[in-house]
């Protein structure tokens, strides 16, 4: 990564902490099955949390049904000699999270003067009106199975609203802290889960399966507690998703001999849509939702090819759909934090790009560069030999198989940087606007093995 996070090889000076909570649960269950064709489950678990707030009640209830009818095992069906498994499933029920830091202070020993000193720090503000988040779902499955089980498969579509959202909220920095774990509204989720098995191919010499999978999931803020109305600072917007991206317009670069008018630019600098028209490009007027760094849908299909003594296997994998902020962009040749191994075509009077800035063109209203994160992968491939029975025997051998593999082996997309995967904000980060924080990239890896079994 040529030089950068050199200072990652340093000495790395150890610590310890401490901390304890208290987890409080009861569980019951009831399992009912009728001549294996109807399937009753209910389920009841409570639980209380001590890092909960002083006043609120630290317990919470959280019931669930599950019903299943195996449609293959009635009467009807005796004759249907194709169909294996056919199930009907429903399920209704309730979870919990309880996603609050134990502990809000810490203890330090700092050296000052060539004197050890032992003092507390405030790691955080505590909230004392904070109770369960609250997830309750609905459910409806099929399974499947025909001829001979050679296809298989589930395909599910569940609706799940979640009550008191615990995140972490923004607050003005007039404290240790700027930011609060909070109840903050109300959040929907849809989705369908599709998987399906197949096995193509299937003789003695020669055997091919394939396993498909498609999810599409859709995630919309209902409810604000509070005033009900969008929160701009933290990123919240009623009707959009948690991960939202809400930034200035970009619609190209400032050119040689345009007018810039009232916007003070200079050749090379972004040009950011007016949305007001009012000739000052100001957070408050002129920042938008631009899209979700949330997939629209992910995929990932699966093959396995066996021809006599070989076996290949490989995944390809694909997410589709996700806007994430590029700050790699931003950075420009700064020293120290150029972190992409692709040539980027910054402005130049030369090469007057229409889609990057000059290199000293200076991003003070923090532009995320915002970019489609959408990819293919080959994930994993792996190629094996096994050795005739035969062959073996005389070393006292009952297998011997040997295999190269590689895994993150190659990705299409549009993506500027070191990978597309690259983390997003995390659960309860006031930085939603999806930017990647130049984490270490997913490792391309090989590897050669031998499998020896006496």
């Amino acid at each position: 990564m040529s030089y950068n996070n050199i200072g990652s090889a340093e000495n790395i000076a150890g610590g310890t902490e401490s901390s304890r909570s208290t987890l409080l649960s009861q569980m019951a269950r009831i399992n009912y099955s009728y001549d294996s064709r109807y399937l009753l489950t209910l389920t009841a678990r409570r639980d209380g949390y001590s890092a909960f707030g002083a006043n609120t009640n630290k317990y919470g209830t959280f019931p669930s049904l599950a019903v299943g009818w195996n449609i293959h095992n009635e009467d009807f069906m005796k004759n249907a000699d194709e169909v294996n498994n056919l199930k009907l499933r429903f399920s209704y029920g309730q979870t919990g999270n309880r996603g609050v830091n134990k502990s809000l202070a810490g203890t330090i020993l700092y050296a000052f003067g060539g004197t050890a000193y032992t003092g507390t720090f405030l790691a955080g503000l505590g909230n004392p009106n904070l109770v369960w988040e609250t997830t309750t779902t609905v459910n409806l499955g099929i399974d499947f199975g025909f001829l001979n089980n050679r296809i298989n498969g589930t395909v599910e579509i569940y609706h799940s609203n979640t009550d008191d959202l615990l995140l972490r909220r923004s607050i003005p920095a007039l404290t240790v802290t700027n930011n609060i774990i909070d109840n903050i509204g109300e959040v929907r989720n849809k989705g369908l889960e599709f998987t399906v098995n197949t096995i193509n191919v299937r003789n003695d010499n020669f055997s091919w399966e394939t396993n498909v999978n498609f999810s599409t999931y859709r995630n919309e803020i209902v409810d604000l507690y509070g005033d009900g109305e969008s929160d701009i600072p933290n990123r919240w917007f009623i009707g959009e998703s948690l991960g939202a991206i809400f930034d200035y317009n970009m619609i190209g670069i400032w050119q040689e001999g345009e007018d810039t008018g009232t916007f003070n630019a200079q050749p090379g600098d972004i040009k950011f849509a007016d949305l007001n028209n009012d000739g000052v490009i100001d957070p408050e007027n002129d920042r938008s939702y631009l899209g979700n760094s949330l997939p629209s849908w992910t995929g990932g299909i699966t093959n396995h090819i066996s021809y006599k003594n070989f076996d290949l296997s490989f995944f390809i994998q694909t997410v589709q759909g996700v806007l994430k902020g590029n700050s790699d962009i931003s950075y420009g040749d700064e020293v120290a934090r150029r972190n992409t191994p692709e040539a980027v075509g910054y402005w130049t009077p030369e090469n007057q790009s229409n889609e990057f800035p000059s290199l000293v063109f200076r991003n003070t209203r923090g532009y995320g560069y915002p970019r489609d994160a959408s990819y293919v992968r080959l994930k994993d491939a792996r190629f094996s030999y096994r050795f005739p029975s035969a062959s073996i025997e005389k070393f006292a051998l009952t297998e011997l198989m040997v295999y190269v593999a590689g895994r993150n082996l190659y990705t299409l997309t549009d993506w500027i940087g070191w990978d597309p995967e690259s983390r997003q904000y995390n659960r309860g980060s006031s930085d939603s606007n999806g930017s990647w924080n130049n984490n270490y990239p997913v490792v391309r890896s090989f590897s050669l093995g031998v499998n020896i079994s006496l």
